[in-house]
């Protein structure tokens, strides 16, 4: 197809058993004139011959082999490909709502929009299992998004799907290939820092299926080095835009920051047995100075109802004063920080 509206980009990696829901759920698209890029990142299993074959069958469809490289590098490789007017992302083991696209550019080419932020529904089990979508139906430039508009559409406007992209309103931005945990989050609010028009729309058009292989069973270093430039963007984030450091905003961003640093607590406790292995996930955790001087001065606010999951990881922060040299003992200077 010369000319499509839209180029609907999805990275694989190993997907055999979902990338055919995944593929037919953009084939039957009510809009028609979209390309699918499907970009394998160096899958072992048979996921580049389910490609081949839907390819033959149907001409809006590209497969693009790659080396292993990762998420963000399929994405951007998926990115430079792309020959749509629009773009957006579909992960391969998800599925687009079949007028998610016709309804989404009818909205874009209406109002001249640059951005187009919809629902995305968790879907665990057969059950929907929460969502994150737009508090209301908003219209403006992301540039003048105050601090409540932003935690408004805040959970939908974090990951790259659900969305459509004009293509020529963003062509300097792209996914960060070190990144494998939050590059979407990083990615989504870097356009939400320019001056794009666009409009968030409360309407289901993305199912996000969850299932037990994501964070919670691979955590490892690159993924908790995710985590710490992610939080550490999105405080940069704030800080640049002029918001009050413990304006509503950041307190929104401070609490998600906590909740995950928990979960991922939890998850390493899981993974890695022996203290010594569960410190090393840790120090990746809280490399960042601002990280880490957020766990110790908010730490006791935010996690003491979930003293038992995470006291390994105070007894991490414990070292790490320690080996920092801080005057005193470290449980000393924890008591005085009220963290202990």
């Amino acid at each position: 197809m010369k000319n499509p509206e839209v180029s609907v980009i999805v990275p694989i990696f190993n997907s055999e058993k979902t990338l055919e829901r995944t593929i037919r759920s953009v084939l039957g698209q009510t809009l028609k004139n979209i390309e699918l890029l499907l970009v394998d990142d160096g899958s072992t299993d048979e996921s580049v011959s389910i490609c081949r074959k839907y390819e033959s069958l149907d001409s809006r469809i590209t497969v693009i082999e790659e080396t292993n490289s990762g998420v963000s590098c399929a994405r951007n490789k998926g990115i430079a490909c792309a020959r749509g007017k629009y773009m957006t992302f579909c992960d391969s083991d998800d599925e687009l709502v079949d007028d998610f696209l016709e309804q989404a550019i009818k909205d874009c080419e209406s109002e001249e929009l640059d951005l187009w932020i919809g629902t995305s529904v968790r879907i665990a089990r057969g059950q929907e299992r929460g969502r994150n979508e737009p508090w209301m139906t908003m219209t403006g430039y992301c540039d003048t998004l105050t601090e409540k508009q932003l935690i408004m559409i805040f959970n939908s406007a974090a990951c790259c799907y659900g969305k459509v992209y004009k293509r020529s309103a963003i062509p300097e931005i792209t996914f960060i290939p070190e990144l494998s945990w939050g590059e979407d989050l990083v990615f989504s609010f870097t356009c939400l820092n320019k001056h794009l028009k666009f409009m968030a729309k409360p309407k289901v058009v993305y199912l996000y299926h969850w299932h037990d292989g994501g964070l919670a069973s691979s955590i490892n270093e690159r993924k908790c080095y995710g985590f710490a430039q992610t939080y550490r963007f999105l405080f940069f984030l704030i800080k640049n835009r002029d918001f009050p450091s413990e304006g509503e905003l950041s307190e929104f961003v401070i609490e998600r920051f906590f909740g995950d640093l928990a979960y991922i607590q939890n998850q390493i406790i899981r993974v890695y047995k022996t203290l010594k292995l569960q410190r090393k996930m840790y120090d990746v955790l809280l490399s960042d100075p601002i990280l880490y001087e957020m766990a110790c001065r908010r730490g006791k606010e935010y996690t003491s109802p979930l003293y038992r999951k995470i006291k390994n990881l105070w007894l991490a922060l414990k070292e790490k004063l320690w080996v920092k040299g801080v005057i005193g003992t470290a449980d000393a200077i924890l008591r005085k920080r009220r963290i202990m």
